[in-house]
């Protein structure tokens, strides 16, 4: 979880931590992706970035959204996926969504 501006355990509560659903498995690893939503200088917010391997790579299978734990869905500020498709009915699952990242095979 990244952290910006050294906050102190005092004012913890009143920083904000968005989550950030990577649903799909493909890379193995998340550092750039970390790296890419971490705070900058002058933004005070945590980042919670989960990977879950709803499509990983090699697999000839693709497990449904709903096997994302509720409570990761309900806490879920953003969705990036590479190579799921999502519907309306996936979207709903996270009730709190912002953003959502897509990007189709070509």
């Amino acid at each position: 979880m990244a952290i910006a501006n050294g906050s102190s355990a005092a004012n913890d509560a009143t920083i904000p931590t968005y989550t950030i659903l990577e649903a799909d498995g493909q890379y193995p690893d998340n550092t750039l992706e970390e790296d890419i939503f971490a705070p900058r200088e002058g933004q005070n917010y945590r980042l919670r970035f989960i990977r879950t391997a709803l499509a990983p790579v090699g697999a000839d299978w693709l497990k449904p959204y709903s096997e994302v734990p509720q409570d990761i869905r309900e806490q879920c500020d953003g969705l990036m996926i590479l190579k799921l498709y999502v519907t309306e009915s996936d979207l709903a699952l996270f009730p709190n969504l912002k953003v959502y990242v897509r990007k189709f095979p070509s």
